[in-house]
């Protein structure tokens, strides 16, 4: 995914309905915390780190959770960065 995929994916989950009322104010938070922000892997760990406590509650709608999964199976080390975390 990359960072137009991902704002566009935030937008879709906002506009839906059956959306809890604590999901969307945290993904309202991350859309405006991201919409600038040009580090796909801070953008992408920043979400998840954000919608974890909610999927663990079982509070994380499916749509939601679909984005939480892909975001977690793909590998944003160095995308954006220029370098690995494990490499200092």
């Amino acid at each position: 995914m990359n960072k137009l995929e991902i704002m566009t994916e935030l937008d879709y989950l906002i506009q839906q309905s059956q959306i809890g009322e604590a999901e969307l104010i945290v993904l309202k938070e991350l859309k405006t915390k991201y919409q600038n922000d040009k580090n796909i892997s801070r953008i992408a760990h920043g979400i998840k780190s954000s919608l974890t406590p909610l999927a663990i509650q079982g509070k994380l709608s499916k749509e939601s959770l679909a984005l939480f999964k892909k975001l977690a199976q793909d590998n944003f080390w160095n995308k954006g960065a220029g370098i690995s975390p494990f490499s200092m």
